[in-house]
Formats: structure tokens, sequence, C-alpha cells
């Protein structure tokens, strides 16, 4: 989604990924089956506006949050971090949620990264890294405090709806696992350890977040499936060599 006007609620709505006409409703699409990364440089390529904010099939964008937008376009910054509200339907849903909101209240200078992105900011430190699947957003992030980027904090949070099943998390977690190699080589160990230092303490608050005993094995179970998600494709990558 891009905003053609810093002053107004003018949108150029582009959406990007597996759908057709009938899907978009009339709204501006791009086809394609690539990755997020290669999806959202498409969707750069394809947009015109000054301002590009970057919303998933899993989120949503409050009116609040919309208007806060539009009012601080004449700010001349960068790129806005954007807090995010996680929201579950079942209890895999709920356990994903509780563990996500307690990383952005224990870590929240790596996990609030910006959404909104200027184009002059963009063609600056360049697009996504399109052989990147996993911590695309993190990797590009990097680049912005690199090159001393004005970002601004907003207060609207997006929302985002969490999976409900749990085939979507061992699915999720397998995928992103076997694009971890290339992450860690594009962001460097240094950095990956420093994503995910914090996360013993991010453990004890979610669990401390967890309300029953059930919502608490919810919890341990998905971050045992990342776990032999990442263990699992350790193994095949070494079986390989």
């Amino acid at each position: 989604m891009e905003f053609m006007e810093p002053n107004s609620e003018k949108l150029e709505v582009i959406l990007v990924g597996d759908v057709d006409e009938q899907q978009a409703k009339g709204l501006k699409y791009i086809k394609t089956k690539g990755n997020r990364s290669l999806a959202r440089n498409l969707g750069i390529a394809a947009s015109k506006g000054e301002y590009i904010l970057f919303l998933d099939s899993d989120q949503y964008m409050p009116k609040s949050l919309l208007l806060e937008l539009t009012k601080i376009m004449d700010q001349n910054f960068d790129a806005a971090v954007i807090p995010e509200k996680f929201i579950g339907l079942t209890i895999w849903g709920r356990a994903s949620a509780i563990w996500k909101q307690a990383i952005q209240r224990i870590d929240q200078a790596d996990s609030c990264l910006p959404r909104l992105y200027s184009r002059r900011a963009l063609e600056k430190i360049g697009p996504f890294r399109s052989e990147l699947t996993l911590l695309e957003d993190y990797e590009l992030y990097l680049r912005a405090v690199k090159a001393g980027l004005k970002i601004t904090l907003l207060k609207s949070p997006l929302i985002h709806l969490e999976p409900s099943h749990i085939t979507d998390y061992l699915n999720k977690g397998y995928t992103y696992a076997g694009s971890l190699s290339r992450s860690i080589k594009a962001l460097g160990i240094k950095n990956i350890m420093r994503k995910y230092s914090k996360a013993p303490l991010i453990l004890i608050e979610a669990l401390r977040s967890s309300r029953g005993i059930f919502l608490k094995l919810a919890l341990l179970s998905l971050l045992f499936i990342k776990f032999i998600g990442l263990t699992s494709q350790i193994l095949r990558r070494l079986s390989e060599r």
C-alpha cells in the first residue's frame, strides 16, 4: 500500500502475490509466486508515491494508524516503525500472539522494525534482498541504521492475525529454518546473535503472560516446533556435504 500524496488520504493500493483479477476487485495487482522480499520489490517498482507501506496478507491497518500516518507525512522522515497488536483466534494463535507481544515488550529495539519507508530512503539503501525469506525486514533495517536514516516511532499499531492451526506453524517453521543459512550469511552471525540474545527473557515474559496450563503448553509446543524445524534443516545440510 502506498501513499500518493503526503498530506492527503489518497492511496494507491497494489496487491502483489498469487492473486487474480477477481480477487483484486478492481485494485492494481501484480501476480507472482515469488517470496515476500521479491513481492515487496515488485510493489516498489510499480508504485509512484513518496511513501510506501508494506502490509502482509495477515495484517490490517486500522483507521487510527492511517490518520496518524497522514498527519506526520510533512515531518520529512525516512522510515517509520509501527508497533503491532497480535491476535489469535485459537489456542495456537493465542500462544503465538503472546510470544510475539512478549518480544515487543522485552526487545523493542530489534523487534519493532520499519514498515513504512520513503522512496528516497529506499533509493539510498536499496530494496529488499530477494533471496531472503527470513529476517529480510531486519536486514533492510540494519542498512537503514547504517545509512543514518531518520526513523520515527508511531503510536497506533497494526493488527496482526496469527495462524489458527498447528500445521501452519509446522510449515512456516520448516520454511524459515531452510532459509536460515542465507540470512546468517547476509546479516552476519553477530547481528543474528544480537537479534536472539534476549530469547530467555522473552520466554519468561511469555510464560508469565500465559493464563492457564494449556496455553503455556501450546506456547512451549510452538517453540519446540521452531527448534525441530531448525534442527532438521541443519542436519539435512550437514548430510549434503
